[in-house]
């Protein structure tokens, strides 16, 4: 399997399901799978890691390793205490950094246009206190 949509058909098909169902469950729009060219942009590679989490991401994008991941493999439960566990629900530990990683930069972006958003009132207000 040469591309990451064969390997992704190739999953589909080991998983019994439709490409309907998949698509669906990973949010991902009706024929997104067949009319993929390169790949899958990062957010929607989370989504279908986190609707898969048994899936290998390295298998996935590379043809690299197993295509399931194996059930003694860790993966952090997503309410964020940490606790090691297995089995549905669960993401990846990989995915679930790279996303938190993704929050706190946002995170951060917010509190900087607040930030400067505040700097520009004050200079208003004192400009407009000058005019009095």
């Amino acid at each position: 399997m040469e591309t990451i949509k064969e390997r992704t058909r190739f999953f589909v098909n080991h998983l019994g399901i439709k490409m309907k169902t998949f698509e669906e469950k990973c949010g991902l729009s009706s024929g997104y799978v067949a009319s993929m060219r390169k790949g899958f942009g990062r957010e929607k590679l989370n989504n279908v890691l986190i609707a898969y989490p048994q899936l290998n991401k390295d298998w996935l994008l590379t043809g690299e390793g197993e295509m399931i991941i194996a059930e003694s493999s860790q993966v952090v439960r997503g309410d964020n205490n940490n606790q090691i566990t297995g089995g549905q629900g669960s993401i990846v530990v990989d995915a679930s950094n790279r996303l938190i990683d993704e929050m706190a930069a946002q995170r951060q972006m917010f509190s900087d246009l607040i930030t400067e958003k505040d700097r520009q009132i004050n200079k208003l207000l004192q400009l407009l206190s000058k005019d009095k």
